[in-house]
């Protein structure tokens, strides 16, 4: 019940903050086999278009070792914006509006359930 009801609060604040956010395509790397002719994995990515982001800056007190100042941001997405499955993000991109590309270095969490959060660097 109070699940639905956050889900639908996090979506409202992120349509309310109009153009500050970003729309994106998630890119999930998936190893979907290997090959055993070539001896190669088989990778594909699953991607997931239109997703609504918000690129924020780390606060002092969230900046550690793996944060470059200059060139890392923290990515927000609503759950019910991502509704995939996330395993080891390290291999997985964002490409936003403008057709930039982000490498996820991390994916920091999952707020209650319902707001994703992510480590991106520009790629």
């Amino acid at each position: 019940m109070f699940k639905n009801l956050i889900n639908g609060l996090v979506q409202t604040a992120f349509d309310i903050v109009g153009d500050l956010k970003e729309t994106v395509t998630y890119k999930q790397f998936v190893e979907a086999g290997y090959d055993t002719n070539t001896s190669t994995p088989i990778n594909v990515t699953n991607d997931v278009p239109d997703v609504q982001a918000l690129f924020t800056r780390f606060t002092e007190e969230e900046k550690d070792d793996q944060v470059m100042v200059l060139k890392d941001w923290k990515v927000l997405i609503p759950a019910t914006q991502l509704p995939i499955t996330l395993g080891d993000v390290g291999e997985d991109t964002m490409l936003d509006s403008k057709g930039k590309e982000w490498n996820v270095r991390r994916y920091l969490g999952i707020t209650g359930g319902s707001l994703h959060i992510f480590h991106v660097r520009a790629a």
